[in-house]
C-alpha cells in the first residue's frame, strides 16, 4: 500500500549615538608611544592656517574618509570645548578578525581620541593626552605624552567611526591619526584547483572572489553524488534495509566527501558538522530537543560545508552570513506530523535585493515528521529559496528516517525521488527564462537508494524570487510515501 501525504498548507551608519566616556581619563585599548623628549611637536608636519584676529571658532578639518595605510589630520583655531567633524575609518580592504592600529598624536593642547562601530559601540579610547597650563576636564593642568595607540579588531562590520575632541584657551588645536591594518593568520589549501584561506582565530574560510566560491560549491556537490552513485551501483540488488546493513559492516559514510575538504583546515568547524552533531543527539532523543532544522539557514550540506559555525564565510574581504535574511522565513519547530506555517518573507535590503510585496526570496518551509502506519519509518520534506549576495537558488530535500530496536531513530535508506517545480523571477519581480522551473533527481525517472536527497538550481550574482503558490517540492519513496510542500 502506497500512502499519499498531503502537505500544503547593509545596514546604513547608524545614528552615531556615540556615548561618552564615564572618566574623562578612562583608557580603552590604548598604549602610549614612547615619550619623546618634545612632547608638544612631531615631526609630522601639519598644515597651519593663520586664524582671524577675531578668533571666531573655526574647524579647518572636514569629516574625511580614509582605510588601511591611510590618515586623517585636523586643526581647529578658536576658543572653548571643540568636537572634529567625525572621520570614517574604511577597513573594508582587510578581512574580519583583522587588527587595526590607529596612532594617534595631539598637537599644541590636548586632544582625547576615541572608535566607535558603525552601532555606537565604544571600541578604543585615549584619556586626554598633551600638553595644557590651563585646567579643564583633565585637571588644573596636562603634561602627557601626545603621542599613543588605538587598537581593535575587525568584525563583519567594515566601518568605524574616530572621535576626536579638544579644548582650546588662547591658542590652536591640530591632531593626526594613520590607519594600518594587520591580517590574522592563515593557512592556505588548495581543493579542486581553487585556493582558499582559513582564519583559525576566527573560524573562517575565505576564497579570492565569487568565481571561486561557486567553483568549490560545485564540486563539493558533485564529488558527493559521485562518491554516493559509485558505493551504491556495487549493489544494484540490495533493498534498503540490505544495504543498511552493508553499511554498518563496510562503515560507509555519506558525509565522506564533505569530511574530506573539512579536514583541510586544521581545528575548522562548519556549519554542517555542527548540523549533523544536532542531529545526532535529536534522533538519539526520538525527535526530542533542539532540531536541526531550527540551526540550519540553507538546507545545503555544501554550503553549509563552507560557512563557519556562525554562518559565516569570506569572498575577497568581505564577511557574507548565509544565515542574515532579516526575518526571511526562518524556520520553526514543528510537531511530528505538523506542517510548517512560516508566515511570508520579508526581504533583506541589502545585496541589491530590493522589496516587493508581490515576490519574495529568503524562505525555507519544511513539513513536520511524515509517519508511516507501523510508527517504522518517518520522512521529513524541505523546501527553500535562497540568496545571500554571492549566491542564489532553489531546492527540495527529503530525509528518511527508520525507528531503531531501541526505540531512538536513526537516518535510514529508502529508495527515494525528489522533484522541484513551479516559478522564479529576478530580483524585480520579472519571470526568468523559460518561465517555469521543473526538476527531478534522479532524472527523468527511477529512484536512489539513499537517506537523503536533493534537487536544486543555482546561480551567482543574482537574486532569485518566487511568489506564493508558485514554488512546491515533492518526494516519492517507493511503495512506502509521497507527498509535497509548497510555499
Amino acid at each position: 500500500m502506497i500512502l499519499q501525504y498531503s502537505c500544503r498548507k547593509v545596514q546604513s551608519p547608524a545614528e552615531n549615538k556615540l556615548q561618552p566616556i564615564a572618566d574623562n581619563n578612562s583608557v580603552l585599548n590604548f598604549i602610549f608611544a614612547p615619550l619623546e623628549k618634545n612632547r608638544q611637536k612631531s615631526s609630522v608636519e601639519i598644515p597651519i592656517i593663520a586664524s582671524s584676529s577675531s578668533r571666531v571658532a573655526t574647524g579647518l578639518s572636514a569629516a574625511k574618509i580614509s582605510g588601511c595605510g591611510g590618515s586623517f589630520n585636523g586643526s581647529y583655531y578658536g576658543p572653548g570645548y571643540y568636537l572634529y567633524p567625525q572621520d570614517t575609518i574604511d577597513v573594508s580592504s582587510t578581512v574580519e578578525g583583522s587588527t587595526i592600529t590607529v596612532p594617534v598624536s595631539s598637537y599644541d593642547v590636548p586632544n582625547r581620541f576615541t572608535i566607535y562601530s558603525n552601532t555606537g559601540t565604544l571600541l578604543a579610547g585615549s584619556p586626554w593626552m598633551g600638553y595644557a597650563n590651563y585646567s579643564g576636564p583633565w585637571g588644573q593642568s596636562l603634561n602627557t605624552n601626545p603621542n599613543g595607540t588605538l587598537t581593535f579588531t575587525r568584525t563583519s562590520s567594515a566601518i568605524y567611526y574616530l572621535k576626536v575632541e579638544t579644548l582650546v584657551h588662547g591658542t590652536s588645536d591640530s591632531y593626526y591619526a594613520t590607519v594600518s591594518c594587520s591580517s590574522p593568520s592563515s593557512i592556505t589549501k588548495t581543493f579542486a584547483g581553487v585556493s582558499i584561506k582559513y582564519y583559525a582565530s576566527t573560524g573562517l574560510l575565505q576564497f579570492n572572489n565569487d568565481t571561486d566560491l561557486s567553483s568549490i560549491l560545485d564540486s563539493l556537490d558533485a564529488q558527493y553524488e559521485t562518491y554516493n552513485a559509485n558505493y551504491e551501483n556495487q549493489y544494484p540488488t540490495l533493498t534498503s534495509d540490505q544495504l543498511d546493513s552493508v553499511d554498518i559492516v563496510k562503515n560507509f559514510d555519506e558525509f565522506y566527501t564533505f569530511r574530506q575538504f573539512e579536514s583541510l583546515f586544521p581545528g575548522y568547524a562548519s556549519k554542517r558538522l555542527q548540523i549533523e552533531g544536532i542531529e545526532n543527539t535529536w534522533l538519539s532523543n526520538n525527535f526530542t530537543g533542539t532540531d536541526p532544522d531550527d540551526v540550519d539557514p540553507t538546507y545545503d550540506d555544501a554550503e553549509n560545508t563552507i560557512a563557519n559555525i556562525n554562518n559565516k564565510v569570506i569572498v575577497g574581504t568581505t564577511t557574507y552570513d548565509l544565515a542574515d535574511s532579516s526575518g526571511g522565513g526562518s524556520t520553526s519547530s514543528f510537531a511530528s506530523s505538523a506542517l510548517s506555517t512560516n508566515s511570508a518573507a520579508v526581504e533583506p535590503f541589502k545585496c541589491g535585493i530590493t522589496f516587493n510585496p508581490s515576490c519574495f526570496t529568503n524562505k525555507r518551509k519544511r513539513s513536520g515528521r511524515l509517519v508511516t502506519p507501523d510508527g517504522s519509518r518517518s520522512f521529513i520534506c524541505k523546501l527553500a529559496i535562497h540568496a545571500w549576495c554571492i549566491r542564489t537558488g532553489v531546492k527540495g530535500k527529503i530525509v528518511s528516517f527508520k525507528k531503531k530496536n531501541n526505540g531512538s531513530w536513526k537516518r535510514a535508506r529508502m529508495k527515494l525521488a525528489i522533484s522541484i517545480a513551479g516559478y522564479i523571477y529576478d530580483n524585480g519581480c520579472n519571470s526568468i527564462p523559460p518561465g517555469s522551473l521543473s526538476l527531478r533527481n534522479p532524472a527523468p525517472n527511477g529512484y536512489k537508494n539513499r537517506k537523503q536527497l536533493k534537487v536544486a538550481r543555482h546561480s551567482s550574482l543574482q537574486t532569485w524570487k518566487t511568489k506564493t503558490g508558485q514554488l512546491a517540492t515533492s518526494f516519492e519513496a517507493q511503495g512506502v510515501a509521497s507527498g509535497g510542500i509548497g510555499f
